[in-house]
């Protein structure tokens, strides 16, 4: 069962930048991402200020909405690569090391997409690492299918509504 508080979401801003980075290089994410390398500070900021400013890339971040850790309060990310042509975005899903296994990465995610279907009405897509069993678990819980796999990942998509 989900803890009993909210997650808001807004548009990642450039007060984001530095724990975006610390919750990408981390071992864990690393290990479950597609590029496992370990980022540095140059190339993340150069990366996360053309985000910011490209309208095929959405951004989101989750907050917690409770009294109990007013410390920490963001939850993860989420990130949108939005493909015109093909009427799709690909979405991808970053958690805040603090926030794991708190039952909090399926509220992220439903809470993301509900905010970018208020703005775009085309299709998910989601590539996960088979050996990544809490994503996948995520992603079922919110609606997407399994559209095909091949030796390492699995693909996964979500119709808009």
């Amino acid at each position: 069962m989900p803890p009993c508080f909210a997650i808001i979401i807004k548009k990642a801003t450039e007060q984001d930048a530095v724990d975006l980075w610390q919750w990408r290089n981390d071992p864990l994410t690393r290990q479950m991402s597609i590029t496992t390398n370990e980022v540095n500070w140059q190339d993340h900021l150069h990366w996360f200020n053309n985000s910011l400013t490209n309208d095929q890339r959405s951004l989101y971040i989750g907050y917690v909405d409770n009294e109990f850790d007013v410390v920490e309060n963001k939850v993860g990310m989420c990130r949108f690569d939005i493909d015109d042509a093909n009427n799709t975005a690909e979405i991808s899903i970053n958690l805040n090391p603090h926030y794991r296994n708190k039952k909090l990465s399926s509220v992220l995610l439903q809470s993301t997409i509900d905010a970018f279907f208020k703005i775009h009405k085309i299709d998910l897509l989601a590539t996960i690492k088979k050996q990544n069993a809490a994503s996948d678990k995520c992603f079922r819980s919110c609606g997407f299918q399994l559209s095909h796999d091949d030796h390492a990942f699995n693909y996964y998509r979500l119709s808009a509504r």
